[in-house]
């Protein structure tokens, strides 16, 4: 009785549990997190990063004022790298806006997104704007 009750235990915990968490996870997690942070991180955060820096930044920039970070957000494997800003004559260049999902595989570099494991393209997000200067590049 005692070995019965144990192996069913373990065996039935083992794949009840495996099976859903890894199931679960699997679906939950990379359909709804992935397409989600795809979707709401690429259109809102590169686009209102963009608004916010001309709008907010516009006034206080000067010729050849040089910006570089990087952001890291590890617990969500989501890695913004090398996001440079560089000014000249009030105008913004961004060069290299790379983004990387590190765990997903999904891989976007030079503001051309590419998403492989989505199915989804975003190519050529260029916007150039005669009153302010904006050129996005590469």
């Amino acid at each position: 009785m005692t070995t019965n009750i144990i192996t069913n235990n373990i065996t039935n915990i083992t794949t009840i549990m495996i099976t859903n968490m890894i199931s679960n996870m699997t679906t939950n997690l990379n359909t709804n997190n992935i397409t989600n942070m795809t979707t709401y991180m690429n259109t809102n955060f590169i686009t209102n990063m963009i608004t916010n820096i001309i709008i907010n930044n516009i006034t206080n920039m000067t010729t050849n004022l040089g910006l570089n970070f990087s952001l890291n957000l590890t617990n969500s494997d989501l890695t913004f790298t090398n996001i440079g800003l560089k000014s000249s004559n009030l105008g913004l260049t961004f060069t290299n806006i790379g983004l990387k999902l590190t765990n997903s595989g999904q891989t976007s570099t030079y503001m051309g997104l590419n998403f492989t494991n989505s199915g989804s393209a975003i190519t050529n997000l260029g916007h150039t704007s005669t009153n302010i200067g904006l050129n996005v590049t590469n």
